[in-house]
């Protein structure tokens, strides 16, 4: 999620740089053929002549060369200019429909917020009833995620008004005795 002061980047400026790429590169291909050309190409079968009429053609295919090297300078400077001129970044509301982000309403993001601080403060309940079993502290936090993702049996009895969960055992006798121990505690519990 952006901010206003930090919008996401322009689309258009994708487009602009896709536009000038391939200009760019003609242009950086024209000047060495340029000086290729300016050089003299003498070839052991044909002696050199400095002739009026052979200067007036290798001017005028100079000319050609380098009038054809400007115009692709001015075609590559266009988009350049075009995008150098867009902005980098734009605001969300400035985006199409299509393209803006979604944003939870107020109502929706508090539930889920509270579903949240809910869930960390039964998940750091149920880490200080495992470390009061294990020898080692540290692995509480491990363990009880851990046991957060395994597959349970759920039974529900309406007329008793319970809810019977039925754990798998676990890898080792220490952890069974950790379980063991938070359903104990749990079951104590009172529900209000």
């Amino acid at each position: 999620m952006t901010s206003p002061a930090n919008p996401p980047p322009k689309p258009s400026k994708q487009i602009h740089t896709s536009t000038a790429s391939p200009s760019s590169s003609t242009a950086r291909a024209t000047p060495p053929a340029y000086s290729r050309a300016s050089k003299p190409n003498p070839s052991p079968s044909s002696p050199t002549t400095n002739t009026p009429a052979a200067a007036a053609r290798h001017e005028t295919r100079q000319g050609e060369t380098l009038a054809t090297i400007h115009q692709q300078e001015a075609q590559l400077e266009a988009p350049k200019t075009k995008r150098k001129a867009s902005p980098h970044h734009i605001e969300i509301k400035d985006l199409p429909p299509e393209q803006r982000i979604s944003q939870l309403r107020a109502g929706r993001k508090h539930f889920i917020d509270t579903i949240k601080l809910i869930s960390y403060r039964s998940e750091t309940a149920l880490i200080h009833l495992a470390r009061e079993t294990l020898r080692r502290s540290d692995d509480a936090r491990s363990f009880v995620r851990g046991l957060m993702q395994t597959t349970v049996n759920l039974r529900p009895d309406p007329r008793a008004g319970e809810l019977r969960i039925e754990l798998h055992g676990q890898a080792n006798p220490i952890h069974d005795q950790v379980v063991t121990r938070m359903c104990e505690e749990l079951n104590a519990t009172e529900a209000h």
